[in-house]
């Protein structure tokens, strides 16, 4: 039950840390930081900040006009974003820890729930619920239900790195044991790339122990875009750099082999574990690869086309080869998401959906909590991941009674 004494906020108390990575976004860490405030968010909230220097003064600044237990590590902004998530769980002193982007939000009180899930279930390395996507203008959108796919909880760990590979959401800003972040974190840092950082982090996480997803709202991801980043998906990988590819996967292979002697795994041999470890991995890379995607990109670098320019070509391609309406090109895989975000940042899905579908919408009128009217709009492709109607009033109440406090 949402709010009962034993799972609030307040019980997170000694026992959790948000670390809130920023880099050069003051305005929407200054707002997540008062998020956190206006809610007496009662556990530590450690940041690490790898802006420029005037803008980490900046939100030192801002940090310390909040009545809230927030501290600020500055690192130096060249720092890659995983080696600054290491960097960060190890100054972590409490028992759980999870991530949050700057421009995104928890919801304090499945946060709760989610840790106290994790001190009943010792197995499990990690535990979130779903994500909702979100945007803030003259109203509040919730647009998509993401990242809502079944617990992996099998025992066999090669069976939990199957089933994340079949249909990869990312681990990333789940609530983590903090042991478990920090060795995660510290392996990954054996490869280079951003693409097979995220992926070998989910990776050993479920070796470590098993992922629950819980059936409730959890975390928000923010519709603005993220920040550029090279070789990020493994064509993007594959097109600009293919030596890297390989020798990175070599690196991940080895590490990911480590992180399975290191819990004691002896179900395989090591030569069928290192055979099942590539066959899963292919399993990934074959939602990408289709015969139409591959000829776009033979075609192109036989054309002496410019990588950028194939990149941008491909988003149309790949969303061709999933669905044929111009809704379901801008929305498709992350992978799509993040190339329309990279190349066309100010064509958004939510546009597209409110002019396509303004009946299937639903407004919702609340106040927040400094007294101002807000008008919340729950898209269609939302209300329709819900089907239990007692679930989706329930869900909708407690989005909209978090997001209140984020102004």
């Amino acid at each position: 039950m949402r709010g009962s004494a034993s799972i609030s906020s307040g019980s997170l108390t000694g026992r959790f840390t948000l670390v809130v990575p920023t880099y050069n976004r003051p305005v929407e860490l200054s707002r997540l930081l008062a998020y956190l405030a206006r809610q007496r968010a009662g556990f530590p909230v450690l940041v690490l900040d790898s802006s420029e220097p005037a803008t980490q003064e900046a939100n030192a600044a801002a940090a310390g006009r909040l009545d809230c237990n927030i501290s600020l590590k500055r690192f130096d902004p060249q720092i890659s974003p995983w080696e600054k998530f290491w960097r960060g769980s190890e100054l972590v002193d409490t028992e759980y820890c999870s991530l949050c982007a700057d421009d995104d939000l928890v919801m304090l009180e499945s946060l709760a729930r989610l840790v106290a899930f994790l001190r009943e279930h010792p197995d499990h390395s990690v535990a979130h619920g779903r994500y909702f996507t979100f945007y803030l203008n003259s109203h509040v959108g919730i647009t998509r239900s993401i990242h809502c796919g079944m617990s992996l909880d099998r025992d066999d760990p090669v069976e939990r790195l199957l089933a994340m590979f079949r249909n990869y959401e990312a681990v990333t800003y789940g609530v983590y044991r903090t042991p478990v972040m920090r060795a995660v974190l510290r392996d990954v840092q054996g490869v280079d790339s951003l693409l097979a950082r995220e992926l070998l982090g989910g990776a050993l996480t479920v070796v470590h122990g098993k992922a629950a997803r819980l059936p409730f709202f959890y975390y928000g991801r923010s519709h603005l875009p993220s920040h550029s980043y090279l070789r990020w998906h493994p064509l993007d990988f594959l097109v600009s750099s293919p030596d890297g590819l390989y020798r990175d996967y070599t690196a991940y292979r080895n590490i990911l082999l480590a992180g399975f002697r290191s819990v004691g795994y002896e179900k395989h041999s090591g030569s069928d574990l290192a055979t099942l470890i590539d066959l899963i991995h292919l399993r990934y890379l074959a939602d990408y690869v289709k015969p139409g995607v591959m000829d776009y990109l033979t075609e192109e670098m036989m054309a002496g086309t410019p990588r950028s320019k194939i990149m941008q070509g491909l988003w149309s391609v790949q969303a061709r080869e999933n669905e044929q309406s111009l809704a379901g090109m801008l929305s498709g895989s992350v992978f799509l998401r993040r190339i329309r975000d990279r190349f066309f940042p100010k064509i958004r899905l939510h546009h597209l959906q409110r002019l396509s579908a303004p009946t299937a919408q639903r407004t919702v009128h609340a106040t927040t909590s400094s007294g101002r009217p807000r008008e919340y709009l729950f898209y269609q492709e939302f209300l329709g991941a819900l089907t239990d109607h007692s679930m989706r009033e329930k869900e909708m109440e407690a989005i909209i009674a978090a997001l209140n406090h984020y102004e």
